[in-house]
């Protein structure tokens, strides 16, 4: 944050967007459930095969529970966060050249840049979710 950013956002304060919740209404069909789910448990397993199996049981437990603590961490925050940038004041050119006035800018470039990063986060978690649905309806 500059001194220009502070002195033209108090005399002219820009709009800024926020952090919603997702609404997890869809209606998907059985099959596509359990397939995006299958394939949303696969994605999830992945990290797992990367730890390298010692002899050392502890060391392999400490690392699955911190896998699945970020994995379950990144889950609930990419499904139920729902970051909605306001592009009215995201800089100039369309958005490509920070605009040095406006901490507004800034704000809304950091939500921009959340939303992207939880967008996996999303749809994996959305795939879970409508895996456990099913059964939970069968």
């Amino acid at each position: 944050m500059s001194l220009f950013e502070w002195m033209c956002e108090s005399y002219n304060p820009g709009p800024t967007g926020g952090l919603g919740r997702h609404d997890n209404d869809r209606d998907r069909t059985r099959g596509g459930a359990l397939l995006t789910g299958v394939l949303s448990l696969g994605l999830l397993g992945l990290p797992f095969a990367l730890v390298p199996w010692q002899p050392d049981a502890a060391y392999i437990a400490r690392s699955i529970g911190g896998i699945l603590a970020l994995e379950v961490g990144y889950l609930l925050a990419g499904y139920f966060l729902r970051p909605s940038p306001d592009s009215s004041t995201l800089g100039w050119c369309g958005g490509v050249v920070d605009n040095p006035f406006r901490i507004s800018d800034d704000i809304n470039r950091a939500l921009l840049f959340l939303s992207i990063i939880l967008i996996p986060g999303r749809l994996l978690a959305i795939g879970v979710v409508d895996l456990i649905l099913v059964f939970r309806r069968a």
